[in-house]
């Protein structure tokens, strides 16, 4: 199965993130914003460990055009002085705000795309958080999620008493709205579930993140070669998830979902 709708994605001197889930919402945003009028994007939680990471593939490359808005609850004054030294001013904005309140920072129908990477398992409240994100998409807009995937491993396993005595810790908290300390993954239903409830409709939903090719990737495969290997492996689990029956065998082998979904 053929993947190579930007080829030259692994080519790129930068080593791309050891997430094929947001390898695939990259292409998929390359494939969107390449040769059209200027995109309006909103990424939530953009910023992480090294901020705007995963936008500068698609930052760098002068054949796509959009306007990024990114928010972010914290270290938004770091990443916008990071912003100017990369020369991205003129096309990506940074504000602080939390996903549960984007109708009070944004205008209703402001943006193209939405993206949350890796921001759901931190997100207890689904529902509301979807209720918000499409409140900001417009008409057949369109949102791409990854998050960890529970069926993985299971959030409450009484066979893990520690971790499960943590978890249950976390989840109780979240019933009182302190979601500082919440980190829990979610299975397929449950994401699909609050997508509905929110005002956006599923279009896809895939399993990817092999755990034992993840490891390879970031362990064992030497940084020069480790595009090569992403490529190869994005093509694998393109292919897992080609086919419904073998997806669903093969979910509870893999780390994250993927989720792309359009506003109703």
């Amino acid at each position: 199965m053929s993947i190579d709708l930007w080829p030259e994605l692994y080519r790129k001197s930068n080593v791309l993130t050891g997430n094929v889930a947001k390898v695939k919402v990259l292409r998929e945003i390359h494939r969107l914003t390449s040769n059209t009028s200027t995109t309006s994007i909103l990424d939530i939680g953009c910023i992480g460990l090294r901020p705007l990471e995963f936008w500068e593939p698609l930052l760098d490359d002068p054949s796509v055009h959009f306007r990024l808005t990114g928010v972010d609850v914290k270290d938004v004054e770091q990443a916008r002085n990071m912003v100017v030294q990369r020369g991205w001013s003129d096309q990506v904005v940074l504000q602080q705000g939390s996903g549960y309140k984007l109708k009070e920072i944004f205008a209703p129908q402001s943006y193209d795309i939405v993206t949350a990477n890796q921001v759901l398992e931190h997100i207890a409240r689904l529902p509301l958080f979807m209720n918000q994100v499409a409140a900001v998409l417009r008409s057949n807009g369109q949102a791409y999620f990854t998050v960890d995937s529970a069926h993985w491993r299971s959030r409450f396993d009484p066979r893990e008493p520690v971790r499960l005595l943590k978890n249950l810790v976390k989840k109780g908290l979240s019933l009182t709205k302190y979601e500082r300390h919440y980190d829990l993954p979610w299975e397929d239903t449950e994401v699909e579930a609050a997508c509905r409830q929110g005002g956006l409709k599923v279009v896809e939903c895939g399993y990817y993140n092999l755990a034992p090719l993840k490891f390879i990737h970031n362990h064992i495969i030497p940084s020069g070669q480790k595009n090569a290997f992403m490529q190869l492996w994005s093509e694998l689990e393109e292919f897992l998830n080609s086919d419904e029956a073998v997806k669903q065998k093969t979910k509870k082998f893999s780390l994250g979902l993927y989720l792309h979904v359009r506003r109703c």
